[in-house]
């Protein structure tokens, strides 16, 4: 499950892309970045905190760690990355979601398997297989699969986040 791709035009989003290949192969994010993006975690239709909280307690035993926000991006890419938290001088993951999430038209079920989904990319290491980087290889399509509304969830993800990624990108509202 990828979002729509796309090829950053911003350094910003630049930079989050090598993040996050650099966490896919459990290496350290870039260490020249002091700042991390502004974590916002309310959107104008959904509260990330409440639903990484309810996905954290059902499908981990409460036992992630991680901070969650509303993505910058214009793009559809949700993503996971580990950051430096400035104070602490602390790695913590940060996961991301696209505000096409964040809309009228999204059902709870949509966030939270989108939120899931990230989750997932905090507790299940990426794979090496001939010299690949696999990252949504067969243990974690099998555990993505345990979502309970995953079909329903999947299904929204392919056809109606790209139909908000659009309306977004042409400054609609959602």
């Amino acid at each position: 499950m990828g979002g729509t791709c796309h090829t950053p035009q911003d350094p910003e989003e630049q930079d989050d892309e090598k993040d996050q290949v650099l966490a896919d192969k459990g290496e350290k994010t870039l260490e020249s970045r002091s700042k991390i993006p502004p974590i916002r975690p309310k959107g104008t239709y959904h509260d990330l905190n409440q639903v990484l909280a309810a996905v954290n307690e059902t499908y981990f035993d409460g036992a992630l760690t991680c901070r969650i926000t509303w993505s910058n991006r214009v793009g559809g890419l949700s993503f996971h990355s580990v950051r430096k938290d400035p104070i602490t001088g602390e790695n913590f993951h940060l996961i991301s979601i696209s505000k096409g999430y964040d809309a009228k038209n999204c059902p709870l079920y949509a966030v939270a398997g989108v939120v899931y989904h990230e989750c997932l990319h905090v507790v299940i290491p990426v794979e090496e297989h001939n010299g690949r980087r696999v990252v949504h290889g067969r243990i974690f399509r099998q555990r993505e699969r345990r979502y309970i509304y995953f079909d329903e969830w999947n299904r929204w993800h392919k056809e109606v986040l790209p139909r908000n990624i659009r309306a977004m990108r042409r400054g609609k509202e959602l």
